[in-house]
């Protein structure tokens, strides 16, 4: 049976038949497209949803080769949109307004590569599929200005929190996939983006059950202390780490240390005990702000995680230490303390 009409524009073409090699010319800049946020990774034969007109200036197109013991970023994405409807009621915005808006995912099973791999018996554990995924075009947070990234702040941490609190782990938490989106309602508002090593866990779970979500995944400039300071396989990614990396995402705006990157683990922890109090003077002028009570936070942290390293404790600090170490430098506003959400329970429930 043939597969359903999905038209997808890559480029300045447009695919009429998923299982077939054609194509037809479409003109640059526009494209229709079908909206699909549900049923994907639970109907493979799934139809389109809605058909609206697009213009290609506002979508972000995403490709990419997903190993198949990760999951669907598009379906992730859908799960926690799902989840927090369920569980936070009123309060969902805290969670939705910071995710990207997804208009399409799919998986190309056809092409996986483990089909490939199967007729010389070779080991498919590894084996990839080619993944797409089309959202709402973001701009890169780094371009705000410091002063805003400081009036936003407040409500990543509490979007990544939550989406812990869900089942939903990111993991990956860095600059660069702190986007923005801007409406003419709203104003430029933080997303956090790239779910593609996210992984979905039973609300309730503390971390991902999978052997691949390792203290080595994510970025190393901005990976917690304890993280750095491990061989790989011996700790478990909780939602204290990718807060402490909200902290790291601070600090590099300020002070970018291409050494973070191409350093061993174990010195860039070394070089992470050693932060300077003086502002660096390669620090970008619309961040200059940013730079006392970044060091402010990254005191009391480094007070915090070092009293429980000595103590063999690190088990002990929880995701509140995190937060408390932010606010000596950002002092969480009024409005973001409608309700408890830094104590909501697993699945969170506002309220419980």
């Amino acid at each position: 049976m043939a597969n359903p009409k999905i038209p997808v524009t890559l480029g300045r073409l447009e695919i009429e038949e998923l299982n077939r090699e054609t194509a037809t010319p479409y003109s640059r800049g526009t494209a229709s497209i079908s909206t699909l946020k549900t049923n994907g990774r639970k109907n493979p034969d799934y139809q389109p949803i809605v058909q609206e007109e697009l213009i290609l200036s506002d979508r972000l197109f995403k490709w990419s080769w997903r190993e198949r013991t990760l999951e669907n970023e598009g379906d992730i994405i859908v799960t926690a949109e799902e989840r927090e409807k369920e569980y936070l009621g009123d309060y969902h915005n805290d969670v939705v307004n910071h995710l990207p808006e997804v208009k399409h995912v799919q998986d190309h099973l056809t092409l996986f590569s483990g089909n490939i791999r199967q007729y010389p018996r070779l080991d498919a554990t590894e084996a990839r599929s080619p993944s797409f995924i089309v959202s709402s075009r973001l701009s890169d947070a780094s371009s705000l200005d410091g002063e805003v990234i400081r009036g936003k702040l407040w409500k990543i941490i509490r979007c990544t929190l939550l989406l812990w609190r869900l089942g939903i782990s990111h993991i990956d938490i860095s600059l660069s996939n702190f986007m923005v989106n801007e409406t003419k309602e709203r104003g430029p508002y933080m997303v956090l983006n790239d779910f593609d090593l996210a992984s979905a866990m039973n609300p309730g779970n503390k971390f991902p059950q999978k052997k691949e979500f390792g203290e080595w995944t994510g970025t190393k400039p901005l990976m917690g202390l304890e993280l750095l300071q491990h061989n790989y396989g011996n700790i478990e990614r909780v939602c204290r780490h990718d807060l402490e990396s909200i902290i790291w995402v601070l600090v590099w705006l300020c002070r970018k240390d291409p050494a973070w990157y191409s350093d061993t683990h174990e010195n860039v922890f070394v070089s992470k005990l050693s932060i300077p109090s003086q502002m660096p003077n390669d620090t970008e002028k619309k961040n200059e702000a940013l730079w006392q009570p970044v060091t402010k936070v990254v005191r009391t942290w480094m007070v915090r995680w070092g009293n429980a390293s000595m103590d063999g404790q690190l088990d002990g600090l929880s995701e509140n230490d995190v937060l408390d170490a932010v606010n000596e430098g950002f002092p969480c506003p009024e409005e973001y303390k409608e309700w408890d959400w830094w104590n909501c329970s697993a699945p969170c429930r506002p309220g419980n």
